[in-house]
Formats: C-alpha cells, sequence, structure tokens
C-alpha cells in the first residue's frame, strides 16, 4: 500500500519535469537534456522508494514494486510528454507516425526502460531496508 505513495510523487514529479522539458524543447528554460538526467533518475528514485516501503522484506517483492514504481512512473511521463508536445505543436521535422502507434511505442520503451532501472532501484531500496532494520 505504502508504494503507491511513491507513485502518486514520482508520477507528479515525472509530470513536471514533462512539462518543463516540452518548454524546453521551445528553446526556454534549462536545457532537454538536463530534464532527460534527471527524467532517469526519478525512474531509479521511484525503484528505490518502492524497494524501501515494501512491507513485506522480502528481495522479489522489493523488486517487483521497483519494477511497478519505475513502469507507472514512466507511463505517467510517457503521456504527459505526448500531450504537451501535441498541445505546445512542438513537432517540427518530416512526417511522423499515426500519433496513436508513436504514443505506444514511445510508452512501450520508456516503460521498459523505467522499468529496469526501477529493478535496479528495488533491489538497491531492499538492500538499504536491510541495513536499517535491526537484526530479528
Amino acid at each position: 500500500m505504502p508504494t503507491r505513495y511513491v507513485w502518486l510523487v514520482c508520477g507528479s514529479a515525472i509530470a513536471v519535469v514533462e512539462v518543463l522539458s516540452a518548454f524546453a524543447a521551445r528553446g526556454a528554460l534549462v536545457s532537454a537534456e538536463a530534464l532527460h538526467s534527471l527524467t532517469y533518475t526519478l525512474y531509479l528514485v521511484a525503484g528505490i522508494g518502492a524497494g524501501r516501503l515494501e512491507a513485506s522484506g522480502q528481495l522479489r517483492r522489493a523488486v517487483r514494486a521497483g519494477c511497478l514504481a519505475g513502469g507507472f512512473t514512466a507511463l505517467v511521463g510517457s503521456a504527459v510528454s505526448q500531450g504537451m508536445t501535441w498541445a505546445l505543436g512542438a513537432e517540427p521535422g518530416p512526417p511522423a507516425p499515426p500519433p496513436l502507434l508513436r504514443f505506444v511505442v514511445m510508452a512501450a520503451i520508456a516503460v521498459a526502460t523505467a522499468a529496469t532501472l526501477g529493478l535496479l532501484g528495488g533491489i538497491a531500496g531492499w538492500g538499504v531496508r536491510r541495513a536499517v532494520e535491526p537484526a530479528a
């Protein structure tokens, strides 16, 4: 149950980062590269937080929670990114594939990347929990 709070916090944070990234694509605020690095960091942090908060203390559940938290964060980020790109009209260049197909492919790649980083974060969060808990 507490891992859902990680989803909420990281999903909200990634939404803010994606909005800033959409504005950065138009030449305002900060560079897009810095925001992409922050995005990957948030995927990892989501995994660490979920792995740390997993109530059972079992490694496989912490890894699962980390994967889910990272994947959910990426799904929120993909949806917000696609919506902001469309709303701001920041699509210069050659014709793109149909929007639905592009969204599905982009979301699948983002979720796979984020789930992998979340998995690593889940392992790290489990390790932190084991190190902090007193021995029984």
